[in-house]
């Protein structure tokens, strides 16, 4: 289990926004290095990032707003793209005979009609990300490639921030970043522009990741313990070391963060997901297993979301929002699935085993989904998104069934759904 630091060697701080350290490359979890560089290759010749030498507002295609409600978003399927073109017309094709020939090959698409998404523009996101605020994702290594595949994204405007030590010394506790990147023309024209006022692009993020498995720091989580009918919870006594490398920080420093204020940061988007470090092996002071851990993350979401709305309903925060993304299982056997290049599923395997706590991950996420749709908040908003990687065995790390490859499509997509969610589905005040 690891507190996360207020402050580490390159000069961040949780309490004032997280400032500054600069560079491109960064790590990103699970990946090789030679995969992160297809990756990145791959996305910024993809179609989702074409439009980034058109004009920097969304194009006018639609005769009235887009629309497409999030259970009609979902209740989709995986269609297969047609195949790349076959000439050699520079270095990225490269890839097409790496064998990679699985990779970013489908778009997931809508079964029902009135499902119209906007289409992902590059520009007008980062002007949005400007004048509106910026994003904060809050979460475990699921939000760190949600975060990292949006730098692919958003490439080459923006610039990833620290840089992955070379002498290996990266900790996960470390706060990420998205900067303008300067080198860029499009995105320096920006700062002559359209900089708001107090905006500095060396020093303010367009998004920022911290991961926080749990959402709460473990003196938090043992107090919520306690109120679940263990009244002798000990934070030293409450967690084992048995459930796996734990990031943990209290919830009051991160949303201290989210509260940042020029040129630390100015957010407007707070991205947050958990469960799946959620085990019963973890809290050793709660022995009833996965029927305690599940009381206790109700509770304890009761408290985080009752907060979140106090937060939103604050005069200075009308325009905020803030989506929950579910959590997602993993795979059984994905190895065998990747080996033999199987194709998306039609419809989600059952588990035959309890790996992890896969298995208790939709009751988590229909209770968090329940507790959200209590509050009937217009700006905060739980997203199912997980039946699209569910369908998808074949997308794993090879090394991991739980998480998946940036650059198949799963996490992409879940960005340009967000995306679309944020600007075209909350329902703003007038």
């Amino acid at each position: 289990m690891h507190e996360i630091p207020k402050s580490h060697p390159n000069g961040y701080s949780a309490q004032v926004g997280w400032n500054k350290p600069t560079g491109w490359t960064r790590r990103a979890q699970g990946l090789a290095a030679f995969a992160l560089l297809f990756v990145l290759m791959l996305l910024f010749f993809s179609t989702a990032g074409s439009s980034s030498s058109g004009s920097s507002t969304l194009p006018n295609l639609f005769s009235s707003n887009p629309s497409c409600p999030n259970e009609r978003w979902e209740d989709g399927k995986w269609v297969q793209r047609p195949p790349p073109h076959e000439t050699m017309a520079g270095k990225s094709d490269v890839f097409r005979v790496s064998g990679f020939t699985g990779c970013a090959t489908y778009d997931w698409t809508p079964n029902r009609g009135g499902c119209t998404v906007a289409p992902f523009d590059k520009k007008e996101f980062i002007l949005r990300l400007m004048r509106r605020g910026g994003w904060m994702f809050i979460g475990d290594e699921t939000t760190e490639q949600q975060f990292f595949s949006l730098s692919c994204l958003l490439h080459p405007h923006v610039r990833a921030s620290p840089t992955f030590p070379s002498w290996g010394g990266w900790k996960a506790s470390w706060p990420q970043f998205l900067y303008l990147n300067l080198a860029d023309p499009w995105a320096k024209s920006l700062v002559e522009s359209h900089m708001p006022i107090g905006f500095r692009p060396e020093l303010t993020p367009l998004v920022s990741y911290l991961r926080v498995d749990l959402l709460f720091s473990k003196p938090e989580l043992a107090d919520v313990g306690a109120w679940t009918s263990h009244p002798t919870a000990d934070p030293t006594t409450f967690f084992s070391g048995d459930g796996g490398e734990v990031f943990t920080q209290s919830a009051l420093d991160w949303l201290g963060a989210y509260d940042a204020k020029y040129p630390a940061g100015k957010y407007n988007t707070l991205v947050l997901s958990s469960g799946g470090h959620w085990v019963p092996s973890l809290f050793k002071g709660l022995p009833g297993g996965s029927p305690e851990v599940l009381r206790l993350w109700r509770v304890a979401m009761h408290l985080l979301t009752a907060r979140l709305v106090a937060m939103l309903n604050d005069e200075k925060n009308k325009t905020r929002v803030v989506l929950f993304r579910s959590a997602v299982q993993g795979h059984e056997s994905c190895k065998e699935e990747w080996s033999r290049k199987a194709e998306p599923l039609t419809r989600p395997r059952e588990l035959k085993k309890d790996e992890f706590n896969w298995k208790a991950l939709p009751e988590m996420n229909a209770i968090l989904e329940e507790i959200i749709k209590g509050h009937n908040h217009p700006r905060l908003k739980f997203l199912r998104l997980d039946r699209p990687a569910h369908l998808r065995p074949e997308a794993h790390v090879y090394s991991d069934c739980a998480r998946y490859v940036v650059g198949s499509g799963i996490v992409e997509d879940w960005n340009i759904y967000m995306s679309h969610y944020e600007r075209w589905e909350v329902d703003y005040p007038k």
